[in-house]
This record gives structure tokens, sequence and C-alpha cells, in this order.
């Protein structure tokens, strides 16, 4: 082999390791960035990570604190409802025009009640009572306790007392309790009879002036009081209300004649009633 042949495979093999050294530091150089990115990378996950973990500290705070608002907010709704199923609302009741039949006459103001021997001249509401001569407390009531007092000074018969929303209010009806009305009549004979399931007999010494009447909605009840002598006349006892319970007049068709009305009136004190 000649010199000029060895000078050549020097060179070319000086050449060939020139090349691989510099495609060695490439790699090395990639092989740094790579790294820097892992470690940024790295970096940003532990950051994402204290991030998430400081989220979730927060979150569980959060969530503790609202776990003691529902408990605070539980008792505060026990204790009002403690105190809702203790307090007697009272108020001066008005009665719907649309439910009247149509021979019932209410003043401007809905709470003077007198019937009528002509026929009014009214809309056909589908609310309206179209065979009793009865109406319906504008007010309806789905909780609590209510009271209301109605005056039936001079009148020889009437039937009152309250119905559920869902009674009916046409044709024939048949009252009591399972038909949705819970009502005490005076008959043209001055007895009393609660239309309870079976009629009851109410024993009074002296007719009441004004009557009351007590909705207990959670209990299940409704009484009827003779507010002028303070004393308990029937409760309705056992119930099961679904729906809304509104005020219910009924004028006796005997009596339709008479000129005297009834009159809700504004209650006074209940701290006699239990």
């Amino acid at each position: 082999m000649c010199c000029t042949d060895v000078n050549t495979q020097c060179d070319d093999l000086q050449r060939q390791l020139v090349q691989s050294q510099q495609y060695a530091d490439h790699l090395k150089r990639q092989l740094y960035e790579k790294d820097d990115k892992l470690k940024q990378l790295q970096q940003d996950l532990e950051k994402q990570i204290g991030e998430k973990n400081k989220l979730q500290d927060d979150y569980d705070s959060l969530q503790n604190e609202k776990n003691k608002l529902d408990v605070t907010v539980q008792e505060l709704q026990d204790i009002l409802r403690d105190v809702e199923d203790k307090t007697i609302t009272t108020r001066k009741m008005t009665m719907d025009p649309n439910t009247a039949n149509p021979r019932i006459v209410l003043s401007a103001d809905n709470s003077v009640m007198c019937t009528s021997e002509e026929m009014q001249n009214i809309p056909d509401h589908p609310g309206r009572f179209d065979t009793a001569l009865a109406v319906l407390g504008m007010a309806g009531f789905s909780s609590g306790r209510h009271y209301w007092e109605v005056s039936v000074a001079g009148k020889l018969c009437y039937h009152l007392g309250m119905a559920s929303e869902s009674a009916p209010r046409r044709g024939a009806i048949g009252f009591s309790p399972t038909n949705g009305f819970w009502t005490i009549v005076l008959n043209k004979q001055g007895q009393y009879k609660a239309a309870d399931r079976r009629a009851v007999i109410i024993p009074v010494k002296t007719q009441p002036v004004t009557l009351g009447i007590l909705l207990d909605y959670k209990k299940g009840q409704i009484s009827v009081y003779d507010s002028g002598t303070r004393s308990h006349m029937y409760s309705f006892v056992g119930q099961r209300f679904t729906d809304k319970i509104f005020p219910f007049i009924n004028f006796c068709v005997e009596d339709v004649e008479s000129p005297t009305p009834i009159v809700a009136v504004t209650p006074g004190s209940v701290d006699w009633i239990q």
C-alpha cells in the first residue's frame, strides 16, 4: 500500500470522527434541551399539583362551612316550624266573588254577605258554586294555624266552616269531611250540628253571635268556637289535608229571604284558645 492510500484513509477516518463528534455533540445538546424541558414540565406539574391541593383544601373548607350552614339552616327551619305550629295567625276574612253563587251579594270589600231572590248577571266562573248558596274565602292555607271570625247575629239558619280547594262546587253537594268540607249547621229548628262523618249534635246554652274557626293544618284539625263566650263548640280531628283549605259559608235555602247578612269580622285576642 502506498503512502497516498494511507493518507486518504486517514483523512476519511478523521472526517468520520469529526462528523461523529459533531453528531454526538448535537445529540448531547438535544438531551440537555429535553432534560431542561423535562425539568420545566416537572416544575409545572408540581406547581399544578400544589394548586390542585390548595383548591382541594379550599373546597373541603367550603364544604365544611356549607355543612355547618346546612345544619344551622335546618335548626332555624325547625325553630320556625315550631313557632308556626304554636302561633295562631288571625285575619279579617274576605270572600272570593269568583266562587260566590249568583244569588249571593257581596259588599264592596267582600266581607259582608247576603242573599238575593234574583240571580245576578255575573260571569260563569269555573270555580263558582252553581247550586249551593255558598262562597269561599279569598285566602287558602296549606300550612300553619289560621283563625277567622264571622258574625251570625240575627241569623236563624246557616252552614259554615272550611272546605278544600278540590271540594265539589257544582250540582248537589254532600257536605262531609270525605268530600272536602268541615262545617257546622244551625238548622231552622235552632239545632247545631257538625257535619262530620256522622252528624253530631252540638249542645249550646245560648246561640253564638260570633263564630270563630281555627285551622291547624299540620295537626289535621278544624275547630269551631263561640268567640263571644270564648268557648269551644266542636273539632274535626284526625284529618289529613293535602291541598289548600279555604273558609266556607253556605246560606240556608229556607233562610234565603232573610235580609240579615253574615259578616266577616276582625278577630280579637286568641290567647284563650289552647
